[in-house]
């Protein structure tokens, strides 16, 4: 009998919904370490805590895929002949060894650009 009322609790589409949204917030906070930041450092504000980095990680993957399926094809050769560009910039990174000078002198990516 309980498990009969509790399908007729789920059968109507907001309680559905609000049990997929239980289980993905459950999710996403029984699979975060305790006391961890996000790997991302954040020079301006505050890092979010674990689920809502991943959340936000996650939407922004979805979202970005979305936009690769219904990417027309000329817009994908446009972004084919940049790539050229990209792979060349970080070969200049890695090769002027700027991630070690932006350590050591405590320097982000807005006051290199200006040197």
């Amino acid at each position: 009998a309980y498990f009969r009322r509790a399908f007729k609790m789920v059968s109507t589409p907001l309680a559905a919904l609000g049990i997929l949204l239980a289980l993905g917030v459950g999710y996403l906070i029984g699979t975060s370490p305790a006391g961890v930041s996000p790997p991302v450092k954040v020079t301006k504000g505050l890092r979010p805590p674990w689920p809502i980095f991943r959340a936000v990680v996650g939407a922004g993957d979805t979202l970005a895929g979305m936009a690769m399926a219904t990417k027309m094809p000329e817009v994908a050769m446009v972004d084919i002949s940049m790539s050229y560009m990209t792979a060349s910039t970080a070969y200049t990174f890695a090769k002027l060894d700027l991630a070690d000078y932006m350590v050591e002198n405590e320097v982000d990516c807005f006051a290199l650009a200006e040197k």
